[in-house]
């Protein structure tokens, strides 16, 4: 008798975020009237805050033609189409169109402008042209919700679609404010909302996610307990996941002297190896807590703001996440303490050009004199970032200086190296490298796909997109290194891959005549 195996291979998902897909963030809409965009950039010679590094930064934003008239304190979040034309804005409480006008049904949204993130949007997927903006209130108002917006409506300017909006988050225990997020699944077909709530009765913090497909919202989300309580129920910092998805950083806010970092899976939703590291920062009697954080564009490091008490101290915290979480004594672990002198730093928040943007009020004698912008150039580099202030013609109409927020966005815009995430053996695949803010001096690029395959590419244009195929199924680590003519490294670029069999044998006994 003559028997055959017969292969069954297995579909897997890859992750769909589009190589360009950093221009949804093109556009910043905060503040007093504050709008900065990427579209158009410009070349400044900046001396960054310790006086000692004077450095030519090239692609900064400059200023939309037209300001935006949103008028926020903090939370507020902008979202732009693939080729970077604004679509919407918004407070939490209102969206306005990219004619800054309020969209029918935009007003009486469940978002508060003195919520931190007051909200969140991105794609709706499998709905083209609609997008999903999340909302949360001040502190524990407990009215987490959501609601679509059509663009196609309103000749392309867009409409809250009124039986879609304002929907309530199910399911939920203890008190809801002040901070959520959103990152893309594991497989590219969704996205995970995340939202603290406060403990009633003593009871733990928690992180809930729900994760949000074609199909809608799930009606049971996946519930991370933290290892700590906040007693006070009141205002939050940021809430921030990395550029790969893999951990988060919570800031416990002024009064909460909390700060939650752990990993994330973004298969299942839930939080793991959760660390609070105040003590292991050695800062358990600062007089105030956190407030902004980011992750580097190769979600290795963690910049994190440390208002100290409002009048001084001021610092920004930089340590590695993955160190972090690894050790079994974090206040072992080296971390940096950077002081920012008399600004007291507050939003911090990644741009499309890889940098990170950072919101401060300048301070004198404890009083509020104005607001500042400043910005990391070089958040990948542990030893050697630097803080340049802008010019203060970046904010110029600012009427207070207390207005201290800055635009949310989902981290799947700032993947630099894009590609599948897990995909088959033997099959050819398509990495993709973005890299906007060095572009002007890149000369080459070295791509190590991690298992023996190397490949030097002597070209400064950007994208580069590489095809490789992987004969043997494992994890792999893809590295891209940037070079300038010196032949000086001047970036690095990584990204994990899962490589799968994809064939399983099944009952050898059947065979086929």
């Amino acid at each position: 008798m003559k028997y055959r195996i017969i292969y069954i291979a297995c579909l897997l998902f890859t992750i769909t975020f589009s190589s360009e897909a950093q221009k949804e963030a093109y556009n910043w809409c905060f503040g007093d009237s504050i709008g900065l965009t990427w579209n158009t950039t410009q070349t400044m010679s900046l001396t960054d805050v310790s006086g000692s590094v004077t450095k030519e930064l090239k692609g900064l934003p400059t200023h939309m033609e037209i300001a935006p008239v949103i008028t926020t304190r903090e939370g507020c979040f902008s979202l732009s189409d693939e080729n970077g034309q604004l679509s919407l804005y918004s407070d939490g409480s209102s969206i306005w169109n990219r004619n800054h006008k309020v969209m029918p049904n935009g007003s009486g949204l469940k978002g508060h402008l003195s919520s931190p993130q007051s909200g969140i949007a991105f794609p709706y997927p499998g709905h083209p042209n609609q997008y999903v903006c999340v909302t949360v209130g001040i502190e524990v108002y407990n009215n987490l919700a959501y609601s679509i917006v059509d663009m196609t409506r309103r000749g392309g300017l867009g409409e809250v679609i009124s039986t879609q909006k304002n929907l309530l988050f199910p399911n939920y225990e203890g008190l809801a404010g002040e901070a959520l997020s959103a990152v893309g699944n594991a497989t590219g077909d969704g996205y995970w909302i995340v939202a603290l709530t406060r403990g009633i009765d003593g009871s733990n913090d928690r992180l809930y996610a729900w994760l949000l497909t074609k199909d809608g919202l799930s009606d049971t989300p996946v519930v991370s307990i933290l290892p700590g309580k906040d007693t006070l129920l009141k205002e939050t910092g940021y809430l921030k996941f990395s550029p790969n998805g893999k951990y988060f950083v919570l800031c416990g806010g002024d009064k909460n002297k909390l700060l939650y970092a752990g990993k994330f899976n973004t298969s299942t939703g839930l939080c793991s190896d959760v660390k609070e590291l105040v003590s292991a920062l050695g800062l358990s009697n600062s007089i105030n807590g956190f407030y902004g954080v980011e992750f580097s564009k190769n979600s290795e490091l963690v910049y994190i703001a440390h208002p100290g008490s409002w009048k001084s101290n001021f610092h920004i915290l930089c340590f590695n996440i993955k160190d972090m979480l690894a050790s079994s004594k974090p206040q072992t672990v080296p971390y940096k303490k950077f002081n920012t002198l008399k600004f007291s730093p507050a939003s911090v928040q990644m741009g499309p050009d890889g940098r990170i943007y950072i919101s401060g009020i300048d301070m004198n004698q404890g009083k509020y004199e104005k607001h500042r912008l400043f910005v990391l150039d070089n958040p990948n580099d542990y030893e050697n970032f630097n803080i340049f202030e802008l010019p203060t013609d970046f904010i110029p109409t600012y009427k207070t200086p207390t207005n201290i927020g800055l635009p949310s966005f989902i981290p799947n815009w700032f993947l630099f190296l894009t590609g599948p995430s897990h995909f088959c053996v033997n099959t050819s695949q398509t990495f993709t490298l973005n890299v906007t803010d060095n572009e002007n001096i890149l000369s080459y690029t070295k791509w190590d796909f991690g298992d023996g395959s190397t490949v030097e590419t002597g070209s400064n244009s950007l994208p580069q997109s590489k095809p490789h195929v992987y004969s043997s199924p494992g994890t792999y680590t893809i590295t891209v290194k940037l070079f300038d003519s010196n032949d000086v490294e001047i970036d690095t670029q990584t990204l994990e891959v899962s490589v799968s069999p994809c064939s399983m044998p099944v009952n050898p006994n059947i065979h086929l005549y």
